[in-house]
């Protein structure tokens, strides 16, 4: 009977080191710098000036590069940003603004002259808001 009991602590033992060693090993649970992340999203917003749409596509850039220093900071894996929101799309109650915000993200970094439709660039930067939230980034 002592065996059994000194074999089963053994056992139990070994399994919480294995657990601790893959826990540490992805990078355990990354709280992001919430103090960093909130004083980028002001500037963000911040720079926004009415009167000027370039400010608003700056945002919109901005925006989508703090998500991506986001999910690269909670150890998303991913060569690109679209594939670690593809990772991560469960964590995101607004998955389908979000991918609406990056498509409209992806038609300002290209060549495409069309205007800008300031509605539709601040609906982007909210969808941008509420992902950073749900990664506790802001």
């Amino acid at each position: 009977m002592l065996i059994i009991i000194i074999t089963s602590i053994v056992i139990a033992i070994i399994l919480v080191v294995l657990v601790l060693i893959l826990f540490f090993a992805r990078g355990g649970s990354t709280i992001l710098d919430q103090e960093k992340y909130r004083t980028e999203w002001l500037k963000i917003e911040n720079g926004l000036d009415k009167k000027n749409v370039a400010t608003f596509q700056f945002a919109l850039l901005a925006a989508d590069k703090l998500l991506e220093q986001a999910l690269i900071d909670i150890k998303v894996d991913g060569e690109t940003i679209e594939e670690r929101i593809r990772i991560t799309k469960n964590r995101f109650l607004n998955g389908v603004q979000l991918a609406t915000a990056r498509k409209i993200t992806k038609k300002l970094t290209g060549k495409d002259d069309s205007k800008v439709n300031i509605t539709l660039v601040k609906r982007a930067l909210n969808a941008y808001k509420k992902a950073l939230k749900e990664l506790k980034a802001i």
